[in-house]
């Protein structure tokens, strides 16, 4: 199931790329290349670490923290 989110615009925006943010969050490029293109969902953790880096907030992720469970669980 893909998830649709605005990671890559936000961080084509920021001028970062998923190398640089994957070294700034210390989560695995390849793992954080399936966030950004919707193939995962992130961990709280690793979604907080993103969000502090690009400045943003979950909710301009994922609408709700409920949407983003329910992804998880599938």
């Amino acid at each position: 199931m893909k998830v649709k989110t605005d990671l890559p615009l936000l961080l084509k925006n920021r001028g970062i790329s998923v190398k640089r943010l994957s070294e700034i969050t210390d989560i695995p490029r390849v793992y954080l290349h399936y966030i950004v293109n919707g193939k995962m969902v992130p961990t709280d953790e690793q979604l907080e670490a993103i969000c502090q880096t690009l400045q943003i907030t979950s909710d301009m992720v994922y609408p709700s923290p409920e949407t983003r469970k329910a992804l998880m669980e599938i």
